[in-house]
């Protein structure tokens, strides 16, 4: 439990930073199991898989806070349209929300996890590394290849932003439309944490974010007709198609997958203690009571938030189960558009509740996740309960001081942190408040088209001929709120990784999921190191 924590502290960091930076966070499950191998593999105090597997509850836990705590999506939001939420509260919140999602879990261990049997394809994986690890003995120069990496990472991190001795990015030396590159960042991002990210989501993924990418900078920004376009103003209006087309995707998602959530709700449920009961209600009345005092949200739409959080968890750990993605955006955009149409005025409200409905989803799905990998080592399942709210607690602490860290190093929405994740929140936000109509012209139709785009595109892709071949929408979305030089390293990194693979699938197999975590890591850590040694010279 302590190892984990200790873990914990570094994965929640590391999350909260790649979170802001390219929304993309890593629970950590593979580093924590190769760390926990490198320190207590072999020797009189070495782990048992059981052990093992409760320090990787513990740190995934943990890591999974910057995603519940809302400190990659609604609370930078919240921020960027000016309700700055005092860290205290955002801690007592993403703790209340973390706790309400695993109290709900509870009741789906047996059905999902022992009746129905779900798959829970990451979670499976990481029970057999354990096992791989901690019993056979095998996987470890998977560890010698993470080190290396985050060493390597760290280094390059150091020297970029700590020393400024290489360039944030190389830059085309061309103009475009008569415009420089350099302006529209057009170019090759420096970071190792976007190269370990273009290893992990592959060549679909990576080469959509460089078509979304495409059309924004090349095609769409030298045509605005902004005087001294720069990442800040031209994102600005590509936000909103780019926006559209994640969200428009996700919703539709759960359109054509809404049998999930009928039969998550159809589950018999075991009967709850009357401890989980208390726990529950105390939690709800948290929520509640912070929405009041730390968001200004009334009590009404603040219960309305839980009651759709706990009913689209259901929906979530289902999914989580059967396809290995965790819908918990896409809920909260839906709570967002809920609220949005009965609430107040103002993108306080839907940002809270789609912020609750987000949490809740996402700790839910991290509970069933540890279950599952519990059950390949013989793990006991309450043990388990107590790893993850050891987590929640470490987690949510570490959390947001990393994320107060990062902004008041870096800033919120430039190029050194565009929180692509926290300007697709606050769009749907501004959507759900009405904030279409006082719109400039073209950004509406742009809109529009998004959406429609990412309708089609997702539609299509449930064709098995087609799901290969047609662009993600999500991603290319993203290529429309990342500085252009983010997506053409990650596309380049993916394409490199996968004609290596290709020639030596062994070595891939053995290191390159090392590889990829000791990148995020390495950069991740050293990044949020930077950042409190520059606050710290601030304050002297």
């Amino acid at each position: 439990m302590a190892w984990g924590i200790v873990l914990g502290f570094l994965i929640a960091a590391v999350n909260v930073y790649a979170g802001l930076k390219i929304a993309y966070i890593d629970t950590g499950a593979t580093t924590i199991v190769l760390l926990s191998f490198a320190a207590f593999g072999i020797g009189a105090r070495r782990f048992t898989a059981r052990e093992a597997n409760v320090a990787q509850v513990v740190g995934s836990s943990a890591g999974t806070m910057a995603v519940t705590a809302g400190l990659i999506g609604p609370i930078p939001a919240l921020a960027i349209g000016g309700h700055d939420i005092a860290p205290l509260a955002i801690v007592v919140w993403g703790s209340a929300l973390a706790v309400l999602g695993t109290l709900v879990a509870l009741p789906f261990r047996g059905p999902l996890i022992e009746i129905k049997k779900l798959a829970f394809p990451s979670a499976r994986a990481t029970g057999e590394l354990i096992r791989n690890l901690f019993v056979d003995g095998t996987a470890r120069p998977a560890v010698r290849a993470l080190a290396v990496a985050a060493a390597t990472a760290a280094g390059v991190t150091v020297a970029r932003d700590g020393l400024a001795l290489i360039p944030g990015g190389w830059m085309l030396p061309i103009a475009i439309a008569g415009i420089p590159a350099a302006q529209l960042s057009i170019g090759v991002g420096v970071s190792p944490l976007l190269v370990g990210v273009g290893l992990l989501v592959g060549v679909r993924v990576a080469t959509s974010m460089l078509l979304g990418a495409a059309i924004a900078w090349l095609i769409i920004a030298p045509r605005l007709g902004i005087a001294a376009p720069s990442y800040a103003t031209v994102v600005a209006w590509t936000l909103w198609p780019g926006a559209a087309l994640m969200v428009a995707s996700s919703l539709t998602t759960l359109v054509l997958d809404g049998h999930d959530l009928i039969r998550a709700l159809r589950v018999r449920s075991v009967a709850a203690g009357a401890r989980v009961v208390i726990a529950l209600g105390a939690a709800a009345l948290a929520l509640i009571a912070i929405g009041r005092v730390g968001f200004g949200v009334h009590p009404a739409i603040a219960l309305l938030g839980v009651a759709l959080a706990v009913v689209f968890s259901a929906a979530a750990m289902h999914a989580t189960g059967e396809t290995d993605t965790t819908p918990a955006g896409a809920l909260g955009g839906v709570a967002q558009l809920a609220i949005g149409a009965t609430g107040p005025g103002g993108i306080a409200a839907p940002l809270y509740a789609g912020g609750t409905a987000n949490g809740v989803a996402a700790h839910s799905a991290t509970m069933l996740n540890a279950w599952k990998a519990g059950s390949l080592v013989g793990a006991t399942p309450a043990r388990l309960v107590a790893a993850q709210l050891a987590g929640i607690a470490v987690g949510a602490i570490v959390s947001v001081a990393a994320y107060w860290l990062i902004r008041e190093a870096y800033g919120l929405g430039g190029t050194a942190m565009p929180v692509p994740g926290a300007i697709s929140w606050k769009v749907t936000a501004d959507a759900a408040a009405g904030g279409l109509s006082a719109l400039p012209a073209g950004i509406a139709l742009a809109t529009l088209a998004g959406a429609a785009g990412g309708v089609v595109l997702t539609v299509a892709a449930r064709a098995d001929r087609l799901a290969r071949v047609l662009p993600s929408a999500i991603a290319m979305g993203m290529g429309f709120i990342l500085p252009a030089s983010f997506s053409v390293t990650v596309a380049l990194a993916a394409i490199a990784f996968a004609a290596v693979a290709r020639r030596a699938p062994a070595w891939r197999e053995r290191s390159g999921p090392g590889i990829a975590s000791g990148l995020i890591v390495g950069e991740g850590f050293a990044g949020v190191v930077i950042a409190a040694i520059t606050v710290l010279r601030g304050l002297g």
